[in-house]
């Protein structure tokens, strides 16, 4: 990688993300929301922030509940899109990538909505804008006859052929949206973690914060198998390479471990003891997710919040908005079903 000056490379970017970083909602705002008696008054919070564009485009004050996922999703999509904007051209690419887990997301929606017979007013709420594939593309493909026509529509208007050809087959050869789904995620995480070895030319920290995503996809996958205790071959073609732990020692975890605590316990790269803990009151895997997500954005933080002048100051600011949009979704949806504070507090990790 050649010699850049930083200031004049990175100083737009880097400034107009903290600026941005203004509008990210603060402790003490997440406090308030949780302490909100009812949802409206939580939305009454919210009009102050920079969700409030987002609110009224979908009814302000007297939004219904089921489109508050509307405003969620479409505040992180304007995010990611000026993230991109704003990005040096040169690394754009990097910071598109990231984009796709959204991307991915849209896709796989539309394919699990068309194989179970949706229609696209069931699933829009939960589409996240994008200007690489369009609501109308989703629609039109939904509008399909049937499965394969919906997926030609999708491979020929979204920049996503590939992996589409490739899940196009899988659901010929069985018919089996889930091993669509999965084959999907794989494909994403897969091309996350070549995305890992471009970024270490910039920031090595940058490069650990994505290792580690990854590294949480890979053990969720193998705490799921062996809650059904299925064996080791099974979860080979699942596990990612370029995450914290490499595939063979992973595969060598799960082998020596008898149960859920087992491996729990085996795993070093996250501390789930309290996770494991709740899990055994609830019997929810959920419980696994969170924890490692709450520990996961902690640790981003700490990583990328010292830089800057760098790619790192941008993706710092990208996890940061994700872990707001999933702590406010949290949030809402716990007061929908009346969790108390103090559980809803060790759900959002505050």
């Amino acid at each position: 990688m050649k010699r850049i000056n930083r200031p004049l490379h990175y100083g737009y970017s880097n400034t107009r993300v903290q600026a941005m970083k203004a509008s990210i909602l603060s402790a003490e705002t997440i406090k308030e929301l949780m302490q909100a008696k009812e949802i409206p008054l939580a939305i009454s919070l919210l009009l102050k922030t920079d969700y409030k564009e987002d609110i009224e485009k979908f009814g302000g004050a007297n939004i219904k509940m089921d489109l508050i996922d509307f405003v969620l999703n479409r505040n992180i999509a304007r995010t990611i899109e000026k993230l991109i904007k704003i990005t040096p051209k040169e690394e754009q690419n990097i910071i598109e990538r990231f984009a796709m887990r959204w991307d991915l997301y849209n896709l796989k929606l539309a394919l699990y909505s068309k194989a179970e017979g949706k229609s696209y007013d069931s699933i829009k709420k939960y589409i996240v804008e994008s200007k690489r594939i369009s609501n109308l593309t989703i629609k039109e493909a939904l509008e399909q006859p049937n499965f394969n026509e919906a997926i030609n529509m999708l491979i020929a208007k979204t920049p996503y052929r590939k992996i589409l050809e490739n899940v196009k087959e899988i659901y010929k050869r069985s018919g089996n949206i889930v091993e669509v789904q999965d084959a999907m995620d794989r494909y994403f995480f897969a091309d996350f973690g070549k995305n890992a070895e471009d970024i270490k030319k910039y920031n090595l920290n940058s490069a650990k914060v994505i290792k580690m995503d990854i590294e949480i996809r890979n053990i969720l996958m193998m705490i799921r198998l062996k809650k059904y205790n299925l064996p080791k071959e099974n979860l080979k073609p699942l596990l990612i390479p370029y995450g914290v732990t490499d595939v063979k020692s992973l595969l060598s975890i799960y082998e020596n471990s008898r149960d859920i605590k087992e491996l729990i316990n085996n795993i070093k790269s996250f501390d789930l003891k309290d996770a494991l803990n709740k899990y055994e009151e609830n019997g929810r895997l959920l419980v696994f997710e969170i924890y490692m997500r709450n520990k996961f954005y902690k640790k981003v933080n700490s990583l990328l919040s010292h830089l800057v002048l760098s790619l790192g100051v941008i993706i710092n600011f990208f996890y940061l908005k994700e872990s707001e949009v999933l702590t406010l979704r949290t949030i809402i949806n716990s007061k929908r079903y009346e969790i108390n504070e103090k559980d809803m507090g060790e759900i959002v990790g505050w």
